[in-house]
């Protein structure tokens, strides 16, 4: 099938953050846009400092997913 996307709202019933995204360093003049991640949520659900991750793009939502070896 063609052009069929299944989409599924997940929720781990862990914590939620409000964030907003803003412009990447040095892309003013390009309106790149940027999110920084950086809290104690991202220890607290299995992503350490060198983890491995995915990140998938669909329309309005962003999946992160940690990659096991």
């Amino acid at each position: 099938m063609t052009g069929v996307t299944l989409s599924i709202g997940l929720n781990y019933g862990g914590p939620k953050r409000q964030m907003t995204v803003a412009y990447a360093p040095g892309g003013m003049s390009n309106q790149v846009p940027m999110l920084k991640i950086a809290n104690h949520f991202l220890l607290d659900s299995g992503f350490t400092v060198g983890s491995k991750c995915s990140v998938e793009y669909g329309n309005g939502i962003l999946t992160i997913t940690k990659k096991t070896s």
